[in-house]
């Protein structure tokens, strides 16, 4: 029974040419009603039925408003499958056709979180500068720097790492991350200082240590204050 409306759905989607040609001042309506038989066949993981869907509804319907959010939902259906170029060619789509669209910011975030599961440190700390550069003020914003720093110890270049935690604390000192980032930060001085091969060790760099240190634990206890 289930197959049976599944197949009655993606059927509808052929009548779209038709729908276009009576409808053309209504396309967003049209469209709007559409979407929601892909968004089924996404939500019950009937991925290659999405993207079969999406697909026909995109080359039905090139230019609306839901446009960006059926790039993105093409996107999500490719990950959900493994098939992750597919899924960034889609939301660096929406990125560079829609930029102002609420779906972009969405496409960018998703962007940085595949290519660090993918562990493309550089690329991902590409797009989280790109994020910054386009979308400053977005409420993700904290996560995302929090994951530059992630990042560059995913690459082993804690000296960077460190810098980037600093950098977080900084700018979000209340941030829910801000912990967080306060024991990164410990941690990764810790490892730096302790580091074999002493000798390698200015005694410059392991004083900027030792100060680094000293001033998160009196800005820790000023913020417990």
């Amino acid at each position: 029974m289930r197959k049976k409306i599944i197949n009655l759905l993606f059927f509808i989607v052929l009548l779209t040419p038709i729908a276009c040609a009576l409808a053309e001042e209504n396309q967003d309506v049209v469209v709007g009603e559409l979407m929601k038989v892909g968004e089924y066949y996404l939500q019950n993981k009937c991925y290659d039925l999405s993207i079969r869907f999406f697909g026909k509804l995109l080359n039905n319907y090139p230019a609306t408003r839901f446009t960006p959010k059926i790039l993105m939902n093409i996107g999500n259906a490719y990950r959900a499958t493994g098939k992750y170029d597919e899924a960034l060619n889609y939301w660096e789509e929406v990125i560079g056709k829609y930029p102002q669209s609420e779906e972009a910011p969405l496409a960018l975030q998703s962007e940085i979180n595949t290519l660090i599961f993918l562990r493309k440190y550089k690329e991902a700390i590409s797009k989280i500068d790109e994020f910054f550069s386009r979308y400053p003020q977005n409420e993700n914003a904290p996560q995302i720097l929090f994951k530059k720093g992630q990042c560059y110890e995913g690459m082993g270049n804690l000296k960077k790492a460190l810098e980037e935690y600093k950098s977080f604390i900084k700018r979000f000192p209340r941030h829910p991350l801000a912990d967080k980032a306060f024991q990164k930060v410990e941690q990764i001085a810790v490892t730096i200082a302790t580091t074999p091969s002493p000798e390698e060790r200015t005694l410059r760099e392991l004083s900027e240590l030792l100060d680094l240190l000293n001033t998160l634990i009196y800005v820790k206890c000023y913020l417990l204050n």
